[in-house]
């Protein structure tokens, strides 16, 4: 954005903004609980013997986070 100072000089305002803001915050407590989520669902069916599952939930999950890591 642009303002115009009272000497008629093109200042440049600065942006409103903050490093860490809520939105930022959310998104990474997110992404951490479903790999956790992820961790335990793949361990948890392995133990079970359903590595027909345990494959599926890992792959659905590094899917999630493929897409998650290109946009």
């Amino acid at each position: 954005m642009v303002g115009v100072d009272r000497s008629g000089k093109a200042v440049i305002a600065p942006r409103a903004g903050a490093a860490v803001n809520s939105h930022r915050l959310l998104t990474a407590i997110l992404t951490v609980t479903v790999f956790i989520c992820a961790i335990v669902g793949v361990v948890a069916a392995a133990v079970m013997g359903q590595t027909t599952a345990a494959l599926l939930i890992a792959l659905v999950a590094s899917g999630w986070f493929s897409a998650a890591a290109l946009c």
